[in-house]
């Protein structure tokens, strides 16, 4: 009966999960393709945060930051997206209609930031 309780229900987190690794792939041999920019934006600020944190605080230098920071803050953004979608998807219908199209609504305005702002930093 308990083991029932602790079982992690994965579910959808799943698919975000291989979305992730495959927009970090696809962001790295096109050599950073405008589509996968704007996918992975919200990610590379995180990454971009991460270790400068890291080299402040503690003096560790990142070497590869592709795989080191930008695959693993790629991983965490894209399941934890995934993991609201598939609380959202357990509301009520007239709920879920609306907090999936602010969701996806806030998502599209972060991405969109987030590419302009790397897009004048590159460019």
């Amino acid at each position: 009966m308990l083991s029932k309780k602790l079982r992690v229900q994965i579910g959808i987190v799943r698919y975000f999960f291989a979305a992730g690794i495959l927009s970090v792939a696809g962001y790295l041999y096109t050599d950073g393709n405008v589509f996968f920019m704007m996918l992975l934006g919200p990610s590379i600020h995180l990454a971009n945060v991460v270790v400068s944190a890291l080299d402040s605080t503690l003096g560790i230098r990142v070497t590869n930051l592709d795989l080191m920071a930008l695959l693993p803050a790629a991983i965490i953004y894209f399941c934890f997206n995934g993991f609201l979608i598939k609380q959202l998807l357990q509301e009520k219908p007239i709920h879920r209609f609306i907090a999936l199209s602010c969701l996806i609504g806030f998502l599209a305005y972060i991405h969109l930031i987030a590419w302009k702002n790397l897009s004048s930093y590159l460019g």
